[in-house]
This record gives C-alpha cells, sequence and structure tokens, in this order.
C-alpha cells in the first residue's frame, strides 16, 4: 500500500511517499496503516476497494470509482498513488526483472524516495540520501550481505 502526501498546489505532484507492504488489500490493514501514517486532519482519496470504505469514519474520504472514470468532476483522483506504483512496475521490467516478496519492502521504499526527490537536483539527492543515510545507521537488513546474510522472510506492515 502506498500513501503520497500531496501538495495543495495544483500540478506540484506528491512531496512525501510512504509505502508498506501487507499480504493483500485489506480493510483491517488499510485502517492500521492509516492510523499509523495520516494525520487527523488529512483529506483521503483513493479507488472504490472495498478496504479503504471505513476510512470516512476517521477522516474525510472520498473514492473514485476506476469502473466509470478517472476522476470526479470535483478532481478527486488516485493518480499520485498510481504514478508511484507505474514506476514501481517500471523499475520490475525494465532494471530488476523480478522481484523478491523478501526485497519488495526495500525496492518500494527506493522508488518512494526516487518519486519524493524527481525534481531535485542531484547535489539535493545525493544530500538527502547522505542525511539519511548518517541518520539510520547500520542497516540490520543489509549489513553482511555481501557474506552471505541474507533476510529469510519478507517485511511486513512496517
Amino acid at each position: 500500500m502506498v500513501f503520497r502526501d500531496v501538495y495543495p498546489e495544483k500540478g506540484q505532484g506528491a512531496r512525501r511517499t510512504i509505502v508498506s507492504v501487507a499480504m493483500s488489500e485489506n480493510e483491517r490493514d488499510a485502517i492500521e496503516l492509516a492510523h499509523r501514517y495520516i494525520g487527523e486532519d488529512a483529506y483521503i482519496w483513493t479507488d472504490e476497494n472495498p478496504a479503504y470504505g471505513q476510512l470516512a469514519a476517521w477522516w474525510e474520504h472520498e473514492a473514485v470509482p476506476h469502473s466509470e472514470m478517472f476522476q470526479t468532476p470535483e478532481g478527486v483522483n488516485d493518480n499520485q498513488a498510481e504514478s508511484f506504483f507505474s514506476r514501481l512496475r517500471r523499475c520490475e521490467y525494465g532494471t530488476v526483472h523480478r522481484i523478491e516478496p523478501k526485497y519488495l519492502m526495500d525496492l518500494a521504499n527506493e522508488m518512494a524516495w526516487r518519486e519524493d526527490v524527481r525534481r531535485m537536483s542531484e547535489r539535493q539527492k545525493l544530500t538527502d540520501l547522505f542525511c539519511k543515510i548518517m541518520k539510520n545507521g547500520l542497516s540490520r537488513w543489509w549489513r553482511g550481505y555481501f557474506q552471505g546474510h541474507h533476510r529469510e522472510m519478507e517485511l511486513l506492515m512496517l
């Protein structure tokens, strides 16, 4: 699942992307992740998947019926989420060729970062990446990878 924080100005796109891997797109996981990542004053736009039907109990929620239209007359759409998934698919087809489930979260986070920084200069991207690396320290998942220390299973609902 993907959460996109969108700039209020039309045409600016998303400013922040948060991804999480779940076993399926279901209501329980959608609500848990929404409570974890979405502020209480947010407006939520989704597609018509039943997993998101109960979000209106906590937030202002509008859904786009994709079987009828790509965007409502009021401008409600989920194009930012679709943009992220398009980038993830292109990465799979054009670069990695096969995504192992145990590395899906890592790849999804990389594509989220690429979406978030795509309008930055190379210098800004490197600065952003360096700050994130220094803030997080050594990776428990990638440290020792080349020595054969590989993760055994996928990371779900992080």
